[in-house]
């Protein structure tokens, strides 16, 4: 019987890359593989023969996801993008996870010991759960840092010595604004009563606080380290306009989001950061990362992406810490990383041991899907056909999410075969596998 597996891509830069690493391995193993933009896998998947759902979120509004998938036969997994970095333990449980939800999903592939405690005290330990780490950071380990190398050394050919400045200011310089971000958390239950429109409000007064200074910084920075190119990779919510105000500053401050985020890690002396999950990419990479952090509020924040960084509060001490790291002084760092490492571990299972791929593959083998019968034909499609007669009043409603698609195609512009390609080329294995186009921002991969 054909194997399938379907896995939803969100944040292209963010996630593409690891995630095709997993498509790899999975097809590899025999899996039809369908990769692509998540919006396109949500409407196609149901088209399609039954497998397993690679998920990526599991609050209360995906519910009805995982139900109607379910329903169909399929076996489907759950995990969190952004469950490492998060707010305090009860308002991370709050926004991001639902008991419901996980009552549908048969795996939760958690980041670490500490997000699968989070998630035993919701679900009573009535949920399966994987310590697996996550793809990402397999990317980043010494055995696999060659993958990105190829795209690093372009880097660095044309931007020379470089300093990453990694932006997290999704609240307070949102792509659609404050008010519709806030109006967004608010449709998609991640505010539901005055109390959390109350916190997520302080804390974008605090991030309009912090972001102000931090923008301010850079210039200055700039005209400190000439030698060096300040390469600011705003966050893939962000708009992109005022980070331009800042690159006019200076003729060493440059904009660029290409291409995969752990390639510029990689290829930097040092990035600078506030709140970020990068920094702790960094630190899996063995990169220096300086915390600039003027403002504090413990009751918002966690000190979890700090750990792994020097923390600053202003811009003098700012130029001090960068200056000693980009002369090759990180005495203070490299102790700060031996202190701080055994901690991360229950935090990032795949910071070394198994590789989060192998840990996910070896889950996926266990998930049985039945085959299909008759009657689940015909049900595809009576679905199929219910699809096309509603098809209209789809085309007439996405004229009013124009705001809404443009968002999409800003975290998720393009997808080619060549970049499906490009990736395999640098992934260990001689395997032939077959890529074709399956629908719009989706392909299948598998055994030529």
């Amino acid at each position: 019987m054909d194997k399938w597996l379907y896995i939803p891509v969100e944040v292209k830069v963010r996630e593409l890359q690891a995630k095709l690493l997993l498509a790899k391995f999975a097809a590899s193993q025999g899996y039809n593989v369908v990769i692509g933009r998540k919006s396109e896998i949500l409407d196609i998947i149901h088209w399609l023969p039954r497998g397993i759902f690679f998920g990526m979120w599991v609050p209360v509004n995906f519910k009805s996801l995982y139900a109607r998938l379910k329903f169909k036969g399929f076996k489907t997994t759950g995990l969190d993008e952004e469950g490492l970095v998060i707010f305090s333990d009860e308002i991370y449980t709050k926004i991001r996870l639902s008991k419901e939800t996980l009552s549908y999903v048969d795996t939760f592939f958690a980041w670490g010991e500490y997000q699968a405690n989070i998630v035993k005290r919701l679900t009573n330990e009535n949920t399966k759960i994987s310590l697996v780490g996550n793809l990402r950071f397999d990317l980043l380990r010494p055995e696999m840092r060659a993958l990105l190398k190829p795209e690093a050394d372009i880097i660095k050919r044309n931007h020379g010595r470089i300093v990453l400045i990694v932006s997290s200011f999704a609240f307070s310089n949102h792509f659609s604004g404050a008010e519709a971000y806030m109006t967004a958390q608010k449709k998609s239950k991640i505010i539901q009563t005055p109390e959390d429109e109350a916190f997520f409000r302080r804390y974008m007064e605090l991030q309009d606080k912090n972001f102000e200074y931090f923008i301010k910084a850079i210039p200055e920075l700039a005209k400190k380290f000439p030698e060096h190119t300040f390469i600011i990779r705003p966050h893939p919510s962000e708009k992109i306009s005022v980070w331009e105000d800042c690159a006019q500053k200076s003729g060493n401050i440059k904009i660029d989001n290409t291409g995969n985020v752990h390639a510029w890690i990689v290829a930097s002396e040092c990035i600078v950061h506030h709140f970020c999950t990068t920094a702790l990419e960094a630190f899996a990479a063995n990169i220096p990362a300086v915390a600039y952090r003027p403002f504090k509020d413990s009751e918002l924040e966690s000190d979890l992406p700090y750990w792994g960084s020097l923390e600053v509060d202003c811009e003098s001490e700012l130029v001090l810490q960068l200056n000693d790291i980009l002369v090759g002084n990180t005495k203070r760092i490299d102790l700060r990383r031996q202190e701080k490492l055994p901690v991360l571990k229950t935090y990032i299972q795949n910071l070394d041991s198994a590789l989060c791929v192998e840990r996910i593959i070896e889950e996926v083998r266990g998930l049985e899907v039945e085959p299909e019968s008759f009657v689940d034909l015909k049900l595809r499609f009576f679905y199929i056909r219910n699809k096309v007669m509603t098809a209209l009043k789809w085309l007439k409603a996405s004229l009013l999410r124009k705001g809404c698609s443009a968002y999409i195609d800003h975290k998720f512009p393009k997808f080619t075969k060549e970049e499906i390609e490009l990736v395999f080329q640098s992934i260990p294995g001689d395997i032939d596998l077959k890529i074709e186009p399956i629908a719009s921002y989706c392909y299948r991969i598998r055994k030529a």
